[in-house]
């Protein structure tokens, strides 16, 4: 008795049959995958958020023990009660403190966020030294390299040089977010000798009033007129030493004017700090370049390397341009690493596989596996 052999069902058995079609997903997945490869997110770490707020409040002259005292044990009592706060931690430094108050998972940051800005709006038993609180969602940015800017000049020069610099990374078209960091905040100092004050029979908090409605930028509302609303704005606010100068500070009858210049010495600097940064011995700036959206840590890379071998041509002599801490060579050495172990795995399938098959048989094994892999990108962008 004769038996038929039925024939073979499921899509193996109809791939081997039409090996055309076989042939065509081969071709979608090979080409959809390296399309898909070079579009998806390249950084060298995996984004990660924390569910974090800062508060920091500087008190300047403040010991810790004031600073929790008068300012940490007040924030923490009004933002315990917030919904989506899981954990309050405080720290008292000297001059400062700072509140970090973790945030549930469930809950959006943001939201919270705004919640404790305006808890601590509310709080009315702050001291008055103190500076008005900076309230933040802290966020993981993720910083391609460093750019070092050094000169052995005033440090206001050098400031002033680093941000050319840095405002030039910014134009080339390839960089979205550039920071500075490690440097100091500038400050307008004025300095009023105590012999000045008695005769005038001013205090420090006189001038100090005098200076703040003379220094002003707010809205005055809007007039209506025949041709339309006209809005009405206070522009006077200063942001030079020489500026504050021209400050009245006690007019007389006769509407003669003592200015702030007469009495005080004013200067643009700095305020201080003990941390500096030197670079080969010279003072130096630093300025950090950061990934952003679709910005890979190769393009950014070869922005900023660009951008300074241009500025280098023209800068005198004596200033330095040099890239420090960068991680686009990090992910570089991976992706060498990934690509070559993977090209030495194809020679191994092929070799081992070709010494008991048809060479052409151990071909078509070792083509599946970077058509595998690289199909999976094409399901990898689309999930996200």
């Amino acid at each position: 008795m004769k038996m038929e052999h039925e024939p073979k069902r499921g899509p193996i058995a109809w791939m081997a049959k039409n090996s055309v079609a076989a042939n065509i997903l081969m071709i979608v997945l090979l080409g959809g995958g390296l399309m898909a490869a070079l579009r998806i997110k390249q950084e060298w770490l995996p984004s990660a958020e924390l569910d974090l707020v800062r508060v920091s409040v500087p008190y300047p002259g403040a010991s810790p023990a004031e600073v929790e005292q008068s300012i940490l044990l007040a924030v923490e009592e009004a933002v315990r009660g917030i919904d989506g706060v899981k954990k309050v931690t405080s720290v008292a430094n000297e001059g400062s403190g700072s509140i970090n108050i973790e945030v549930l998972p469930s809950y959006d940051v943001y939201r919270v966020t705004d919640d404790v800005r305006n808890a601590v709006d509310r709080i009315r038993t702050l001291p008055v030294d103190a500076e008005n609180p900076r309230i933040q969602a802290i966020l993981i940015k993720r910083p391609v390299l460093d750019v070092i800017v050094a000169a052995d000049v005033p440090a206001t020069v050098l400031r002033e040089l680093a941000e050319q610099v840095r405002d030039r990374v910014l134009q080339s078209g390839g960089v979205t977010q550039v920071e500075l960091s490690n440097v100091r905040k500038y400050e307008i100092a004025i300095e009023i000798p105590q012999d000045k004050l008695r005769e005038l029979n001013l205090t420090l908090r006189d001038v100090a009033n005098i200076i703040s409605r003379n220094s002003l930028e707010l809205p005055g509302g809007g007039m209506k007129t025949s041709s339309g609303e006209i809005l009405v704005r206070i522009m006077d606010r200063r942001d030079l030493g020489r500026e504050f100068g021209k400050i009245p500070v006690v007019t007389a009858p006769d509407g003669t004017q003592l200015l702030l210049e007469d009495i005080a010495t004013i200067r643009d600097s700095f305020d201080e700090s003990d941390r500096f940064s030197f670079y080969n011995g010279k003072p130096a700036v630093i300025f950090t370049v950061y990934r952003v959206g679709k910005e890979t840590p190769l393009t950014v890379e070869k922005a900023v390397k660009k951008t300074l071998g241009e500025l280098r041509t023209t800068l005198p002599d004596g200033i330095e341009l040099s890239v420090w801490k960068n991680r686009a060579e990090y992910y570089r050495e991976r992706m060498e690493l990934l690509l070559k172990n993977g090209a030495i795995g194809l020679v191994l399938v092929f070799f081992l596989l070709g010494l008991f098959l048809e060479l052409r048989l151990a071909f078509w094994v070792m083509l599946g596996i970077p058509t595998s892999f690289l199909g999976t990108f094409i399901f990898m962008g689309a999930m996200d």
